[in-house]
């Protein structure tokens, strides 16, 4: 994040305080449950996430805005997710991933297609971004078609969106073929976010069942860990993928809504960062 996105409130600073001294003090019982703070600080930015879904949804004045407005959802529902399932035990953290890493995309998306200052540029992108979904609806039609199954429903979205793109290119007088979706990796690139891509392969790991991911999990049982199949520390990844995932929108707030929610998931993050972690023993 920014430097000064790191200037926290003294309230702030005090709750990391006391979260500290929990983790090197209080058994492993006693700071699963103090992890209530980083769920309910994630459940809080999940809900601004939805105010601003609601207040794009009512003043969707262009296709952009509204692709935005289409894709908020998304963060907000998957962010519940992960706090679902940290709650209900930290052994989850692999379907949490998942989770995570649909935020993230989907906020990073976002942002990618709302960076150009041109208003042009923009449109293009969002186009392209819808484009791009024509083209997977039809493979997935076809591959139906293939096994008998029937994929009309996924073709007839698929030529809703394609009537959608074209309506739209007629409005912008844009002849020339839409351009590919950038790689995740180009888009951080692009952003000068490009240190953000190593967690983001990682979390990949986790999701597509990798056999490094299934390493990492078969060495935690030699640890001694009294908090379950992961450390607490080990959803560092998760809860700073949906702080990004905010992060990203947060422009598309504007002056209407207040960053705090943001800067709690980023306080969230950090949280789980200090939060314990191999080699911890209560008191040491």
């Amino acid at each position: 994040m920014p430097a000064d996105w790191f200037d926290m409130e003294p309230a702030a600073v005090r709750l990391r305080s006391d979260f500290a001294t929990i983790c090197r003090t209080a058994p492993a019982t006693e700071i699963r449950t103090c992890l209530e703070c980083v769920w309910s600080m994630l459940d809080r930015a999940a809900l601004w996430v939805s105010s601003i879904h609601t207040h794009l949804s009512s003043n969707s004045i262009d296709l952009t805005v509204q692709t935005s407005a289409v894709l908020l959802p998304t963060i907000s529902r998957q962010m519940r997710s992960l706090t679902y399932l940290g709650r209900a035990s930290l052994d989850h953290l692999p379907t949490a991933m998942a989770a995570a890493r649909s935020v993230f995309e989907a906020g990073l998306r976002l942002a990618w297609i709302t960076a150009p200052e041109d208003t042009k540029d923009r449109e293009i992108r969002t186009l392209s971004l819808h484009n791009d979904q024509v083209r997977w609806k039809n493979a997935v039609a076809a591959e139906y078609d293939n096994i008998g199954v029937g994929g009309e429903r996924w073709r007839q979205s698929a030529q809703s969106q394609d009537a959608l793109v074209a309506r739209a290119m007629d409005t912008i007088g844009e002849p020339r073929r839409l351009p590919r979706i950038a790689t995740v990796r180009a888009q951080l690139q692009e952003l000068g976010l490009d240190r953000l891509y190593t967690g983001y392969r990682l979390a990949s790991e986790y999701i597509h069942g990798g056999l490094s991911a299934a390493f990492e999990a078969e060495a935690v049982k030699v640890e001694n860990n009294p908090f379950g199949a992961y450390w607490p520390s080990d959803w560092f990844l998760a809860a700073n993928m949906c702080a990004w995932g905010c992060y990203f929108i947060s422009p598309q707030a504007g002056q209407d809504f207040n960053l705090g929610p943001v800067r709690g998931a980023m306080l969230a993050a950090e949280l789980m960062l200090i939060s314990p972690g191999p080699g911890w023993q209560q008191g040491a």
